[in-house]
């Protein structure tokens, strides 16, 4: 038997049974402490559910577990410097025996717990002592058999887990009872938190197979929830949901609040600080509740739904917060209550929401309500079990767990799932944007397409202009070098015989002669004027037409009329095919026109040839040909005989300008018909020109 004892007060009765004395040596006033402890052993002995000892639990061989909570005598001494002996001087009968409704307490009370162990078997037996929970700030453990002696196991004081003898989640103390005898337990303890303290016998090999299943059980919820933390810690970094990452924040802080419930957090996690374990614990709570209040605000979007529910959410969030973070201040005794009750409100309050919603119409929220009603019915038998409602200990301690991660799998699926509709909704909107950008795509490329064939068309336009401006240049090149070449011929006969008369007397038929060489030339140069100025007119006037009926045969032959005046030595002939009929036309255009193709035919065909002209009518166009009889066109010049200032070898022969047959093509065109080289003449050259539709 271990003597050290602690001091208790003077005047407390010794335990004359052990045969202690008391220690006087601490001061104080005896007097007073000894009418407060008999104050309290007569509370004590008015609150006694029974009035008699607790019954002794008996060690059946048969059981490898037996509760001892309903064996268990209750006393709240009002110092902790209560003794071992003062408790044991005290009658059986003083104690409060709880049984399963024992009362809970948050504040930093001692406690002394008294249970007797009879072992009716004729052999000696060993049981292993569970005392819980871990939030217990020390178990003081006390054996004492029949005649009174005690076995004292230390076991607490905060000590780090790292160096208890039995470094398990709860305290464990083994005990031998031996055959037939009975053996007192004295439990001392003392806690920051709920300190309902729950005890149990167990059988060794029962107590090692229990622990192995429990370190299944707990595995198994410890991996959920990590598998539940990794989807919500993806959905909440990697799509940026704001409903993900507030379940990441409730799913921590609960997990590792339960993690200091069962111990795991100051066996596993901080071995060495049990007390910051407790504190990390405490806090973990006001967080997790904290983001369970916030993640219902963003999962059911009750900022647009219920706005005002979504403020009283928040403003709850924050309180939780504070209230956790009173842990490290030392005041989580007192504001554990508040807690638990925010966590009930939680429940309830999230299941009312859910629930109004449904009835208003809203789908999809079955399952959450599911996942909600299970944390809520496993919370009001835990914190029930604080409060005293009759519920069975190790059901109010799996029933946490269990609500927890039950609750954590139903939300895990349901945030799965708002993953998914997310996911959906992004490969929507990304298949939108692709289609958006497609279409857009396809009318930038039209676009350019047609940017680009107005440019080639610019580009093309560029390039006529540039090549009309090129033969423009080269027409005016031309122009003057015939222009030159026309006018010195001419010129230098005037200079000439004004030469001869001005330096010779001549007679009067050398004079005459001479001012006819004048007059020639002066009217070879008028006639070269007068076409680049017909030229230059029909250029401005090609538009409009002074168009009037007129007698096309009668016309002719007051052209053919004048030629033989010019050229006596030749026949020239009319003849006409078909129906005659009269031609609407610009009378003095068509004279110009079939001026210049007769005289063309009378200066390259050889003197005294005749010239032949001929009229076909035909339904809704009439043709006039033109015969002459000089050297057929070359093949080569047949294409550009009509072109501007173009004169073949053949012609330049003869004097003009090149514009009489461009000036022909000019007239044709305007009056809806044209002029060809017909191939198929014998000798010469014939020249078709047709009128069109304007001239029927």
């Amino acid at each position: 038997m271990d003597k050290k004892k602690t001091p208790f007060p003077p005047g407390f009765p010794a335990g004359g049974k052990a045969g202690v004395v008391p220690d006087r040596s601490r001061p104080g006033s005896g007097l007073g402490r000894l009418l407060l402890l008999i104050a309290v052993f007569l509370v004590m002995s008015v609150r006694s559910a029974s009035g008699q000892a607790p019954p002794a639990v008996i060690l059946a061989p048969d059981s490898p577990v037996l509760s001892l909570d309903a064996g268990m005598a209750l006393l709240i001494p009002p110092d902790e410097g209560v003794t071992v002996e003062d408790v044991l001087s005290v009658p059986a009968t003083a104690f409060t025996i709880p049984g399963e409704r024992a009362p809970a307490h948050f504040d930093m009370a001692v406690q002394w717990r008294l249970v007797s162990l009879r072992n009716p078997t004729e052999r000696a037996t060993v049981r292993l002592i569970e005392v819980g929970r871990p939030r217990l700030n020390y178990v003081d453990f006390y054996s004492v058999d029949e005649a009174l002696r005690v076995t004292h196991y230390a076991a607490g004081s905060r000590r780090p887990f790292s160096v208890r003898p039995y470094p398990h989640r709860t305290f464990l103390f083994p005990v031998t009872v031996g055959a037939g005898e009975t053996v007192r337990i004295l439990l001392r303890t003392k806690s920051e938190g709920a300190i309902v303290v729950t005890a149990k016998a167990w059988e060794p090999d029962a107590f090692t197979a229990h622990s192995t299943r429990t370190a299944w059980y707990y595995g198994i919820m410890h991996g959920t929830a990590l598998v539940l933390l990794l989807l919500a810690a993806v959905g909440a970094f990697s799509f940026r949901d704001r409903a993900s990452f507030w379940l990441l924040i409730q799913v921590a802080g609960f997990h590792v609040r339960l993690l200091g419930l069962s111990g795991h957090l100051h066996e596993i996690v901080l071995p060495a600080h049990p007390l910051a374990a407790d504190r990390l614990g405490d806090f973990a709570t006001g967080p997790g509740l904290a983001g369970g209040f916030m993640f219902m605000v963003a999962f059911l979007d009750l900022r647009r739904r219920l706005p005002r529910i979504a403020l009283l959410f928040q403003g709850l969030a924050v309180a939780s917060v504070l209230l956790g973070a009173t842990a490290f201040a030392g005041y989580y005794g007192l504001a554990a209550p508040v807690v638990n009750a925010g966590v009930l409100a939680y429940a309830f309050l999230s299941v009312g929401v859910l629930a109004y919603l449904v009835v208003r119409g809203e789908r999809g929220l079955g399952l959450l309500c599911l996942g909600m009603a299970v944390p809520m019915a496993a919370m009001v038998m835990r914190i029930g079990k604080n409060f005293g409602l009759p519920v069975a200990a190790d059901t109010a301690e799996w029933s946490i767990y269990v609500g927890f991660y039950g609750y954590a799998v139903i939300l895990g699926v349901a945030i799965a799932r708002h993953i998914r509709r997310i996911e959906e909704e992004r490969l929507r909107l990304a298949h939108t944007a692709l289609d958006e950008t497609a279409r857009r795509e396809s009318i930038l490329n039209r676009m350019v397409q047609e940017r680009t064939q107005e440019l080639e068309e610019s580009q093309r336009m560029l390039m006529a202009n540039l090549e009309r401006e090129r033969q423009s240049r080269q027409e005016q090149r031309n122009f003057l070098s015939m222009v030159s070449h026309e006018f010195k011929t001419p010129m230098s006969i005037i200079l000439a015989s004004v030469s001869t008369m001005s330096e010779c007397r001549l007679d009067e038929a050398e004079t005459a002669e001479e001012m006819g060489n004048i007059v020639t030339a002066v009217a070879r140069m008028q006639g070269l004027v007068e076409k680049c100025l017909s030229d230059e007119w029909l250029d401005q006037a090609s538009i409009v037409l002074d168009a009037a009926p007129l007698d096309l045969p009668a016309l002719l032959r007051e052209l053919l009329a004048a030629q033989r005046l010019t050229h006596e030595d030749r026949a020239f002939t009319l003849a006409s095919h078909g129906t005659p009929r009269r031609v609407t036309g610009d009378d003095m255009l068509l004279r110009m026109m079939f001026a210049n193709i007769i005289e063309n035919a009378a200066k390259y065909s050889p003197p005294g040839t005749p010239i032949g002209v001929g009229i076909r009518w035909e339904d809704d166009r009439v043709q006039v040909f033109v015969q002459d009889q000089g050297e057929p066109i070359a093949p080569e010049d047949r294409a550009r005989i009509f072109e501007k200032f173009y004169r073949s070898p053949r012609q330049r022969r003869k004097e003009g300008a090149g514009l009489g047959l461009y000036l022909v093509r000019r007239i044709a065109r305007l009056h809806g018909g044209d002029i060809i080289l017909d191939n198929h003449a014998a000798t010469g050259n014939r020249f078709a020109v047709t009128l069109g539709d304007r001239a029927g």
